[in-house]
């Protein structure tokens, strides 16, 4: 799932209606709709900052590239277009770049490029798997699933220096998001059987877990401090 910026609506993936599509669903739950996409394994979509578009994974004769479109489902743009497998973007807060996952240099990596699709850069070395990317409110930072051997952590990247730097370790940690005044980050994190939803500060202390019955995965942090 992925809040607008304004609160009032939340996009996410479904099997519901058969294959994977689009759905946009008003935070009370009143109105649903599934975007009209001619795109297939439709996935990971992130809401543009005004709140008119939508970035998605869209796969095109079986090879999943990134998507935006209006939403309602006009002006569909393709951004990529490799052979690699090109997936998870998230918008920059400004508006002007998308985050996304890519192994068009071996393994998956996270990129950066401009909202026409140009301009690709890629912004993660370290590490054999990093997926999963989320700005934080300012945009100065990016946390991100990373893998250098054994179960996915957390870390986080400084796009000013270039620093990243781990903050949790033991278990497996996935799908980072952020409060909206950049002081947390919540993901989930699965040790044996059980997956739980953790918040804790952007340098990994103040780790606390925040849920307990069953599973819970895939959070996504509203934009407002309501």
């Amino acid at each position: 799932p992925d809040f607008s910026y304004d609160g009032s609506k939340v996009a996410y993936q479904s099997f519901n209606r058969g294959p994977s599509g689009i759905f946009v669903i008003s935070a009370d739950g009143a109105t649903q709709r599934q975007l009209p996409l001619t795109t297939s394994l439709n996935a990971s979509p992130s809401f543009s900052p005004d709140g008119k578009q939508i970035a998605f994974c869209g796969s095109v004769k079986g090879n999943p590239e990134i998507f935006t479109v209006n939403l309602d489902g006009s002006f569909l743009k393709r951004l990529t277009d490799t052979p690699a497998i090109d997936s998870t973007p998230r918008w920059s807060p400004n508006g002007r770049e998308i985050a996304f996952t890519s192994n068009r240099q071996g393994g998956p990596q996270i990129y950066l490029m401009d909202t026409e699709g140009a301009n690709v850069r890629r912004l993660t070395f370290a590490g054999t798997w990093n997926d999963e990317a989320a700005f934080s409110p300012k945009g100065s930072q990016l946390a991100f699933s990373c893998r250098n051997e054994g179960d996915f952590q957390i870390c986080v990247l400084d796009l000013l220096s270039g620093r990243t730097f781990q903050i949790t370790k033991g278990g497996a940690n996935e799908n980072p998001t952020w409060s909206p005044d950049g002081s947390k980050i919540a993901w989930e994190v699965r040790h044996g059987d059980s997956t739980q939803i953790a918040v804790a500060n952007p340098d990994g202390t103040g780790m606390k877990v925040i849920t307990a019955l069953g599973n819970n995965t895939s959070p996504s942090w509203s934009r407002n401090l309501e």
